[in-house]
């Protein structure tokens, strides 16, 4: 085979391998594609070096098995570990990166001394390195973008290396590099647009929370006024109701009248209970919890108020070490029980509900998850949306603010709860508290 044919073989191949790498947009599986297409040039093994801030820092190898083994050979640890400091200005590579000169070498003797430049050989394994390279060469390829340097391709190959297949390396190597400065600005591009945008939804969610923040101060104060404008007359209801009780003949009629005014009277209670409870949160207290203790109580009082089914219906699960936290046991109690009779509530008293709880790692911290899970006709999207709306409910006879009560508790402890829904499906309450470290428990 001519020169010319040498040439266009070589040239087919470059255009080949530069349509693949043009597909590509990772800057490392760009890296790869480059190092084997610089095997498929004629180079027996070669690694990618890509020119970052102060430093040459391996990028690819190809073929990665025996590169890594040979590089293991002449320096431990791993050849994607090795960089090179552009501040030393006599490293081979350095010096081939800023002269943007192809440097060819020939002869085992040379090769395994410029190896034990680069990669500061011992002196005992210098013998072993000329062995395995006997009949070989190499080159060092600067890879240049027009007139920017961006990093060396360093190749060996057989000894017969010829001029022709010399260029052809060289301008795979200059269009391998303009092509890697254009997809790198492009990830940097892309990559500043995705932080814009971070940046932008977390100043809506921001500002969305300062709404809701708002829209939940106005609503607790309307909450307090109205909460302690009714207590007062339902006080002297309910004193009046006593007194009427003493009065009223004992007929099956009138028994039921006054029953029903009792229950209503302490439903009105409890409405402003809870729009107190809403209106002024208490600050969740520092004190060391069992969560096992809080769930497993949650669980007893939860059964008690949804008698006599809940007994059967609600099931605990418990098993394997459920961490301590820091907070309020009354108020984390209170949630939870909240949320088991909701969970019973809303299969209608014919469901299954699970208490679940268990250590799960977050963050790098040790947190408590519980999860309650129940079998009834879960909730669409719509609905779920405005679940933790103060006064939003689906029940006939609810005000609304339990839910919202119970997201205050969890973030008053620094958890997060989240539900997960959807019809016909039933419901999962998933909240999560961090759990105590050795210091706070200390």
């Amino acid at each position: 085979m001519d020169r010319n044919q040498q040439l266009e073989t070589h040239f087919q191949t470059v255009i080949a391998t530069m349509d693949e790498l043009v597909q590509l947009d990772d800057i490392f599986e760009l890296g790869r594609a480059i190092a084997r297409g610089f095997c498929d040039l004629g180079a027996v093994m070669n690694w990618v070096l890509l020119r970052e801030d102060n430093r040459l820092r391996a990028l690819a190898r190809w073929p990665e098995a025996p590169t890594d083994a040979l590089f293991a050979t002449v320096k431990p640890g791993r050849l994607m570990d090795f960089a090179i400091s552009l501040d030393a200005r006599t490293h081979p590579y350095v010096v081939a990166m800023e002269d943007g000169v192809p440097r060819k070498i020939r002869g085992a003797e040379n090769i395994a001394a410029h190896l034990s430049t680069v990669f500061d050989v011992p002196a005992q394994l210098i013998p072993a390195v000329q062995q395995s390279l006997n009949g070989k060469s190499s080159v060092v390829l600067p890879l240049m973008a027009g007139d920017e340097p961006m990093g060396v391709a360093a190749l060996n190959h057989a000894e017969d290396l010829a001029e022709t297949q010399l260029d052809a390396f060289d301008i795979f190597a200059r269009s391998a590099a303009t092509l890697l400065r254009f997809k790198r600005e492009v990830i940097g591009r892309e990559r500043l647009v995705a932080e814009l945008e971070t940046a932008l939804e977390k100043e809506r969610q921001t500002r969305v929370e300062l709404a809701r923040a708002e829209r939940l101060a106005a609503l607790g104060e309307m909450a307090a006024v109205v909460a302690h404008e009714i207590r007062n007359p339902l006080a002297i209801m309910q004193n009046s109701l006593t007194s009427l009780r003493r009065h009223i003949n004992e007929s099956p009629e009138s028994e039921l009248l006054q029953q029903i005014l009792v229950e209503e009277t302490r439903r009105v209670e409890r409405i402003i209970d809870e729009m107190l409870a809403f209106a002024s949160p208490k600050q969740a207290k520092r004190q060391v919890v069992d969560m096992r203790e809080v769930l497993t109580r949650a669980v007893f009082a939860a059964r008690e108020q949804c008698r006599p089914d809940g007994a059967k219906l609600i099931c605990e699960q418990l098993e394997g070490p459920i961490p301590r936290v820091l907070g309020d046991a009354h108020s984390l109690g209170q949630a939870m029980v909240n949320l088991i009779v909701n969970a019973y509530q809303a299969t209608g008293g014919n469901g299954r509900v699970a208490v679940a709880a268990e250590a799960i790692a977050r963050d790098g911290q040790q947190h408590v998850c519980a999860r309650i899970s129940d079998e009834g006709p879960g909730m669409d999207a719509e609905t779920l949306a405005q679940i933790w709306e103060p006064f939003f409910t689906t029940k006939a006879r609810g005000t609304g603010l339990g839910l919202a009560i119970v997201k205050r508790i969890v973030e008053a402890h620094g958890g997060t709860i989240d539900i997960v829904s959807s019809p016909d499906a039933g419901t999962t309450v998933t909240l999560e508290l961090p759990a105590l470290n050795d210091d706070e428990s200390a």
